[in-house]
């Protein structure tokens, strides 16, 4: 009936896929799909179905969430490919991240090496000035990614990521510096929110486990 009603029924039961209507009262579509995505932080392929075929309102549902748009009057067959479009699109994505989550994001082995080429072309004591900078300074990075706002924060992430990118590239991290490096063009190239989120949680993770890996070197 309205926007309300969907999001109660979107806390009480788990869905594949949700058809939004735009056009609806007490709260519309655009309203009810910033609340799923920034309130209640759900990642379900939302699909946006409108009478309005104006390119102005297609891009702002999507701007706030919505992963695909259909037209009305839509035929049976345009619903069903925008359905099965976007469950096999989720599917890949959770295949993806699976894969992704089952590797360790960091190599100690790599830190090690990394560490050991830099102490013999730096020195020991230089070494450890830059390793005590990297201590210092991930924390605060951490903090920083973990309270940017997407995509209002766009600039100050990509900025960070390739600060980032520089510290880890210097220190031979080359999984450090692929995965900040990957979200500074993302940023930079404006993907969709929750390609970014992706992306910067992997760096996330890598960093703090950098964080726990370092001390075993200084002993």
């Amino acid at each position: 009936g309205n926007g309300l009603i969907a999001l109660e029924k979107i806390k009480e039961n788990p869905y594949e896929i949700i058809l939004m209507d735009i056009q609806m009262p007490v709260m519309d579509g655009v309203s009810t799909t910033i609340k799923i995505r920034q309130n209640l932080q759900i990642n379900i392929p939302i699909i946006g179905c409108s009478a309005h075929s104006l390119g102005s309102e297609k891009n702002t549902c999507m701007h706030v969430g919505m992963n695909d748009y259909i037209t009305k009057p839509y035929t049976e067959r345009d619903l069903v490919n925008a359905v099965l479009r976007n469950l096999r699109l989720q599917s890949k994505q959770s295949q993806s991240q699976q894969k992704i989550k089952s590797k360790p994001s960091l190599d100690r082995q790599e830190v090690m090496q990394a560490f050991y080429q830099l102490e013999i072309e730096l020195g020991s004591s230089v070494l450890k000035l830059l390793i005590n900078e990297l201590l210092n300074r991930i924390p605060d990075d951490l903090k920083t990614i973990a309270s940017v706002v997407i995509p209002d924060d766009n600039t100050r992430l990509e900025r960070l990521a390739h600060n980032l990118s520089g510290s880890l590239s210097a220190m031979k991290l080359k999984n450090g510096h692929t995965l900040a490096g990957n979200l500074e063009r993302a940023c930079r190239a404006h993907e969709d929110e929750v390609a970014i989120r992706e992306i910067a949680s992997n760096l996330q993770d890598y960093l703090g486990e950098l964080l726990e890996a370092i001390p075993d070197y200084l002993k």
